[in-house]
């Protein structure tokens, strides 16, 4: 079934009525919400409401099939079972997080009121808008079969225990902390750990949230820049006196350097990076050998500092990019992280790095794609499908967020600036979900009929 082209899809009406016949034929993928016999409800929200309960899931949306795993754990946690990682919920059962990015209500502080929250605002009246809009987005990403709030989401939809979710964590462009780099916290700082823990005492807040999946690392930069950055800082930087140490034991003499990287610095405080074209493989050799020493420091001070926010949650580790994260990067954080979190561009052209990935640590990953494939809309829903079906299916894969729940440029959102699901998308998600915790188990079944 073809997707309508723009401005052939008619008023809003319309898709909304689509949406509702559609809503009504598939069922099983969500336990609906109780709400009071008083409230009314409009007529999509009558729709998911009488969707009747999946059998085989709990309250946490993990899978009651297999026994569940004794003691449960005090919080989410990750388990290797049978070679295959798995998210074990407080219940004891085997989960899978299927969730969508930048879930909520758009802008839900005083801020400019965008196109998108302006129809919100009609929709439901300032007075309803902060109760009636999260309410909506929880049933219907439950509706849709969505086991998880993903990242950048609203802590709007968090309390309401409907759905497991991931915090913002770590906020790294909120620190106050001396950088080595772009967007790198200086990792040689002596009290780093101190340093961070302001931007992570928040996370103290969700320890005793049954539902809190766990929290992102939030550290994103651009290492390649690192060596001309630091070398280029104050001689009294830690991240600089450490390089400037390890070089000095390593080669005596400056002349020596000078000869083994092909540069001609006057002292070892005035060593600047020859740049990436011209660096000699042994420049390059030492290059990498600091980077994993600051990788490793580094992470292990963001993991400290969150397990002294919350003892109880997942840390899921700074993102790697395929091909682009160093491998010692990637390596260090495999040590510090309890999920490694893997981020890309478009997911489908991406699967193979990550299978290469996931081959080469033996980690549990949780992959963050923009969306599926750039394919237009009528082929996005069969996209989207395959894509998280070839997820889930990895043995070291615990869960994915593809694509957005608010509307965004490139059009792979779930939900239009109107607020109307796009319905072959959602269609889509309810029978693809419905089927991601036997996928990952290594059981496949046949896709479903419609």
């Amino acid at each position: 079934m073809a997707r309508p082209q723009a401005g052939l899809i008619g008023p809003a009406a319309a898709r909304v009525a689509a949406a509702l016949l559609v809503t009504s034929l598939l069922t099983g993928c969500a336990r609906p919400r109780p709400r009071p016999a008083a409230e009314p409800l409009d007529a999509e929200g009558q729709a998911l409401a009488a969707i009747p309960a999946r059998t085989d899931i709990d309250s946490y949306r993990a899978w009651i099939g297999p026994a569940p795993a004794e003691p449960p754990p005090a919080g989410f946690a990750v388990r290797q079972i049978d070679g295959r990682w798995w998210l074990v919920a407080p219940s004891g059962r085997l989960y899978w997080a299927s969730a969508l990015r930048h879930a909520g209500c758009g802008l839900e502080t005083d801020g400019p009121v965008t196109p998108y929250r302006d129809a919100l605002l009609h929709k439901w009246g300032a007075g309803l808008f902060g109760v009636k809009c999260p309410a909506r987005v929880l049933d219907r990403m439950a509706g849709w079969g969505f086991t998880a709030i993903g990242t950048a989401s609203s802590d709007s939809l968090f309390r309401p225990r409907v759905l497991p979710f991931l915090t913002p964590g770590l906020m790294a462009d909120k620190l106050s902390i001396p950088l080595a780099a772009p967007g790198l916290p200086d990792a040689f700082l002596g009290d780093l750990v101190v340093k961070l823990s302001p931007a992570l005492s928040p996370l103290a807040n969700w320890q005793d949230a049954p539902f809190c999946l766990g929290h992102p690392g939030g550290v994103r930069a651009d290492w390649s820049g690192l060596a001309a950055s630091v070398l280029a800082l104050p001689a009294k930087a830690p991240a600089k006196v450490e390089w400037i140490r390890t070089l000095r034991e390593a080669y005596g003499k400056i002349a020596v350097l000078n000869r083994a990287w092909g540069v001609s610095a006057t002292s070892f405080e005035a060593l600047r990076w020859p740049g990436d074209g011209k660096a000699t493989d042994i420049a390059k050799a030492d290059l990498m050998s600091f980077r994993a020493r600051f990788a490793d420091w580094l992470y292990a001070a963001v993991l400290h500092a969150i397990r002294f926010a919350d003892k109880t949650h997942l840390m899921f580790g700074m993102a790697v990019v395929p091909g682009v994260t160093p491998p010692e990067v990637t390596a260090a954080l495999a040590k510090h992280a309890d999920v490694i979190v893997v981020e890309v561009g478009d997911a489908e052209p991406a699967l193979p790095a990550i299978e290469a990935l996931a081959a080469q640590l033996h980690r549990p990953l949780y992959v963050i794609a923009a969306r599926p494939a750039a394919v237009g809309p009528a082929e996005l829903p069969a996209a989207w499908s395959r894509v998280m079906e070839r997820l889930a299916a990895m043995s070291d894969v615990v869960g994915a967020e593809v694509s957005d729940y608010l509307p965004n440029a490139d059009g792979s959102a779930f939900v239009g600036w109107d607020d109307v699901p796009e319905i072959l998308l959602t269609e889509a998600a309810r029978r693809t979900n419905d089927r991601l915790l036997r996928l990952h188990a290594g059981q496949p079944e046949p896709a479903p009929k419609h």
